[in-house]
């Protein structure tokens, strides 16, 4: 059916009425627009919005009405909208004229229809985006895909990721300042720098503290090389070590 985007929201607080377990929208309008694609995927109480730039996702949570005014507003970025529910699927499309149809037809996504534990899980890092330090682990291949022995691993990283986002999420931190003491190799400080950095954007100062001279050198040239501007290495001592870090 054709509609306009005044009787829009009448229209898709129906289409929710279905049951909508998934959203996504894609055929960005135009790369100007940050986003490359998004979707967002029913929880428990919510929908967990992903938006996906070249390199990262970005999760966030929201209600129904505010997934649906987002569907509304997203329509000036993209020129299709799939609304997925347990036994249809609409699409929402905006033809070259800026007229907008709405088509139904039944759901074939048997994910769609599975009870909520066996969906898809959403990760705070997905796979697909390119996070250098999980590259050099060898959890990721070079653009982004997981290497097939690593997913227990790949899974163990989210797992300390969603409860370092609780921690972060309830504090309202703008601004955070951690030492890791007996740093090693660092593979899991790096990875909480860029969630901190790079998908939470907290102004975030990390020290890596080690007696290995040889492993701190790495570790700055790491660093160095994913252009991580606050995190920094140091030789020494738990026991003599003064902090002197002011963001």
């Amino acid at each position: 059916m054709e509609t306009d985007f005044l009787q829009l929201p009448k229209v898709i607080e129906d289409i929710f009425l279905d049951n909508a377990v998934k959203v996504v929208f894609s055929n960005r309008k135009a790369n100007t627009f940050e986003y490359k694609k998004a979707d967002a995927v029913l929880k428990d109480n919510y929908y967990l919005l992903s938006l996906y730039t070249e390199k990262q996702v970005f999760n966030k949570k929201l209600d129904t009405k505010q997934l649906q005014q987002l569907i509304i507003q997203y329509l000036n970025f993209f020129k299709q909208i799939n609304i997925f529910c347990k036994q249809n699927e609409y699409t929402i499309k905006i033809s070259k004229k800026d007229k907008i149809f709405v088509l139904k037809q039944k759901s074939k996504n048997i994910v769609l229809t599975t009870p909520q534990h066996n969906r898809t899980k959403n990760y705070i890092i997905s796979e697909g985006t390119i996070v250098p330090p999980l590259v050099d682990m060898g959890i990721f291949t070079k653009d982004g895909k997981i290497v097939n022995a690593m997913h227990d691993k790949f899974r163990q990283i989210n797992k300390m990721l969603e409860i370092i986002d609780d921690a972060v999420v309830k504090s309202g931190l703008k601004s955070l300042n951690i030492i890791d003491f007996g740093c090693g190799k660092s593979y899991l400080t790096f990875v909480i720098y860029y969630y901190l950095v790079e998908i939470k954007h907290i102004n975030a100062q990390i020290i890596g503290l080690d007696l290995k001279e040889d492993v701190i050198k790495n570790c700055n040239n790491a660093a160095n090389r994913y252009g991580y501007k606050n995190l920094k290495f140091y030789v020494g001592d738990i026991k003599d070590y003064q902090p002197n870090i002011i963001i």
